[in-house]
């Protein structure tokens, strides 16, 4: 049986969205699955193409989704994705909209979401990490 290869794809600026990508990674791999945990900056085609699920995460800063991670998105349209799965997931201080905005542009290009997403409120708390951990498993099972 193929391991499923689950890309956790994330921007972050205080690091809030960095800590949640790390633990839904910890989820991935607990599912039996190989989780590749890349910053935008450092994702290429290649992770893309070769993974079976992607997660992308983000913060929400003025009720958007950062340029960067928008960027990384768009770039992601003229790929063949056919049968990838997804989710997305964010920090937010205020309003929190990056999910549901990621969530949209993911289904847009042709992932199917396996999870609704998480939005956790500032610095992620063990409880928050813990749903981040079972996001994690959830999209790595579906993708097997």
């Amino acid at each position: 049986m193929k391991i499923s290869k689950v890309l956790v794809v994330y921007y972050t600026r205080t690091g809030n969205t960095e800590k949640m990508a790390r633990a839904i990674a910890e989820g991935i791999e607990s599912a039996g699955a190989e989780a590749v945990l890349k910053s935008v900056y450092s994702v290429r085609n290649e992770d893309i193409l070769e993974a079976d699920a992607i997660i992308a995460g983000s913060p929400t800063q003025n009720k958007r989704v950062p340029s960067k991670m928008m960027a990384f998105i768009n770039d992601m349209k003229d790929l063949e994705l056919d049968g990838k799965t997804g989710a997305a997931f964010g920090s937010y201080g205020w309003s929190g909209e990056a999910v549901g905005i990621l969530n949209d542009e993911l289904e847009k290009i042709g992932i199917k979401l396996a999870d609704k997403g998480l939005r956790i409120k500032r610095t992620p708390k063990d409880k928050d990490l813990d749903r981040c951990r079972a996001l994690g498993k959830r999209v790595a099972e579906a993708a097997s």
